[in-house]
C-alpha cells in the first residue's frame, strides 16, 4: 500500500505514525513536511531515521512527486494537498 504523509511537522503522534508506517514491510511510504532539511539533521532523526524519502513542502516540484507517487491513503493534518 501506498502512503503519503503530509504533515506541517514531524513531531509527537505524526512521527509516531511515520514511523510505524516505516517500518511496515507492505508500505511504500512517502513523507512531505515543512523544514525537512531541519529534521533530517535533529537527534531524534539521526536516532530513529526513516527510510521512506523526506520532502520538503516548499521545494519546487513537490506537489508533483507528491501526485506522481499515486498514494492509496493520505494522511494529512493542517493542509491538504491540493494536486
Amino acid at each position: 500500500m501506498k502512503i503519503l504523509l503530509w504533515a506541517t511537522s514531524l513531531q509527537a503522534d505524526i512521527l509516531g505514525l511515520a514511523l510505524r508506517l516505516d517500518a511496515n514491510p507492505d508500505v511504500r511510504l512517502l513523507i512531505v513536511t515543512e523544514h525537512a532539511p531541519s529534521f533530517l539533521k535533529s537527534p531524534v532523526a539521526r536516532r530513529r531515521p526513516l527510510r521512506a524519502p523526506v520532502l520538503d513542502r516548499t521545494e519546487p516540484g513537490v506537489k508533483h512527486a507528491g501526485a506522481e507517487f499515486g498514494a492509496d491513503v493520505v494522511v494529512c493534518d493542517n493542509h491538504f494537498p491540493h494536486f
